[in-house]
């Protein structure tokens, strides 16, 4: 029975299934099956000149039929040689695979020893963490003392400046929120921030207070209340003003009422 292509591909030995059926696959390059291609290509062009000068009387049929066998297995060998590649690459992917299969249980090998160092690394942090919450925790216990010393003495209320009157010394403490000593006031450490936020929370524990704007424009409305004057785009406050219906304080009337002094109706006479 003359060879096929089907018989000639199976030359080429078993399905490459498994790891086991990759061994002997033998290795064939893109650049073999392409020159078995081209061989191929070629003789079969040269056999149907082969053919064609047989019929016309120029060559005997007997070199014809010959130049075209050559063709025949040429091509059969095209085949074979790219169902060698076939099984070549199949081979080499389930080869590849077999050796990410062991890398992977290599790798997995390293994992007590990462477990151990990060278990290590864990108490470490923990330990620190733990030294670093009690810093805090002394601070604001200390912190707390101090505010509760203050309290008992009874400090004068803050007036409006946010400065603690001279008649307590220019301090005020409030055992929930620190200490204020002039402008300056010390706050407790926020103990639930972050640890990454650690740092910043002990930055804010102290600092200066807002001072007030000398420029505000102070109100002082039918309630007896005393408000900033925001902006008044309309003139709807002012003309309340011109009516006397509310009156905007003095110079000297805002700062004594910065002082905690009281400012009423009876404290200004306008027209």
């Amino acid at each position: 029975m003359p060879l096929d292509e089907l018989a000639a591909e199976a030359l080429a030995g078993p399905p490459v299934a498994d790891l086991d059926s990759t061994e002997g696959v033998e290795a064939v390059t893109p650049s073999d099956v392409q020159h078995a291609e081209q061989t191929a290509e070629l003789l079969e062009t040269e056999a149907d000149e082969a053919e064609q000068q047989a019929v016309i009387g120029t060559v005997a049929p007997a070199d014809a039929t010959s130049s075209r066998e050559r063709a025949r297995f040429a091509r059969l060998h095209a085949h074979l040689t790219a169902e060698q590649r076939r099984r070549h690459l199949a081979a080499e992917r389930i080869r590849g695979l077999d050796e990410v299969g062991k890398d992977a249980v290599r790798h997995a090998a390293k994992l007590k020893g990462l477990r151990d160092s990060t278990l290590a690394d864990l108490a470490t942090i923990n330990e620190l963490l733990t030294t670093m919450r009690k810093r805090i925790t002394d601070w604001n216990t200390e912190l707390a003392a101090i505010a509760r010393r203050g309290e008992e003495l009874h400090p004068d209320q803050i007036p409006p400046s946010g400065v603690p009157p001279a008649t307590s010394a220019h301090v005020s403490a409030d055992r929930h929120g620190g200490v204020i000593v002039r402008r300056r006031i010390i706050r407790y450490i926020d103990q639930t921030a972050d640890p990454a936020g650690l740092a910043a929370a002990i930055g804010i524990a102290s600092g200066e207070l807002p001072a007030h704007d000398p420029d505000q424009r102070l109100i002082l409305g039918e309630n007896g209340l005393i408000t900033p004057l925001g902006a008044d785009p309309t003139g709807s406050w002012q003309r309340r003003i011109d009516a006397g219906a509310i009156r905007e304080l003095t110079a000297d009337e805002r700062d004594a009422w910065y002082r905690g002094e009281i400012i009423d109706w009876s404290a200004h006479s306008h027209a």
